[in-house]
């Protein structure tokens, strides 16, 4: 399968916990304070046991870290921020309980048309280390066209496909209609791309476990990517891992600031 070729950043994870900055030449101090980390988990208390759970019975040891999605067209505003403080600050527990992390910024360039586009990638970039999270890898949905286009393709061969409206498709077999291709202009769907690159963050990335931060209107499309992996995972697609119990989570973001995690799915 094609592989997309990713955007780095400066920074790498270590499982200690560390951050280590190649433009520094040293190890950097912590980036969140320890006051509000402690408050984000007493708060969250319920749904991080969730997830630690999760991830002690895959034995996860990688996680792959998004947060802080945002359109190539927006200003980033006081969401935002809140979104990569609250990404920040789980990012910093994991490492704490000694997971590597790799964090990754999925930016929309798929939607907003290309005349649109004002994001400075790289400034948002520095505003989020300065929430604290250093991103490592920079990713538009865009580029995962021709991943999910491939993935597509072999979810037809597999007799997972099935026709919808003019130009569109469905997964076969499925209680709910989860969508592939719009069923009017026939592109690759919001969850089809993240699906894709979800493969991506297994296979490329190497990582055993999945954290997506998202405001909570993304619950749904979450799950029909969840649906779509688990179709591609039982048509051997490559990037998805075989063992089972590998968790793919959500921590979704409420309008009143808690956040409410996902229930850990299962690839079973």
């Amino acid at each position: 399968m094609q592989e997309p070729e990713f955007k780095t950043a400066d920074y790498t994870e270590s499982a200690d916990g560390g951050t280590q900055s190649t433009q520094q030449n040293g190890r950097a101090q912590c980036l969140v304070d320890d006051g509000d980390l402690r408050k984000f988990l007493d708060a969250n208390h319920h749904q991080i046991v969730q997830i630690e759970k999760s991830l002690g019975k895959s034995g996860a040891h990688h996680v792959a870290l998004e947060g802080g999605h945002i359109y190539t067209n927006e200003k980033p505003d006081l969401r935002h921020i809140f979104e990569l403080k609250q990404t920040a600050l789980m990012r910093e527990h994991l490492l704490r309980i000694g997971l590597r992390v790799t964090n990754l910024l999925f930016v929309d360039d798929y939607h907003p048309a290309p005349e649109d586009d004002t994001l400075d990638v790289d400034a948002y970039r520095n505003l989020a280390l300065k929430m604290g999270w250093p991103i490592n890898i920079v990713q538009s949905e865009r580029s995962m066209l021709p991943v999910a286009n491939v993935m597509i393709g072999i979810l037809r061969q597999m007799g997972k496909v099935v026709p919808h409206g003019e130009k569109g498709a469905l997964l076969a077999h499925h209680a709910r209609k989860v969508e592939l291709l719009g069923k009017n202009n026939g592109a690759p769907t919001c969850a089809m791309l993240d699906a894709a690159l979800s493969t991506i963050k297994f296979g490329q990335l190497g990582a055993d476990a999945i954290i997506n931060v998202l405001p909570r209107g993304y619950k749904g499309q979450q799950r029909n990517t969840r649906d779509i992996l688990r179709a591609s995972r039982e048509s051997n697609i490559e990037g998805i891992p075989e063992q089972e119990g590998l968790p793919f989570n959500n921590l979704f973001l409420t309008p009143d600031g808690r956040i409410r995690a996902g229930r850990p799915q299962q690839f079973s």
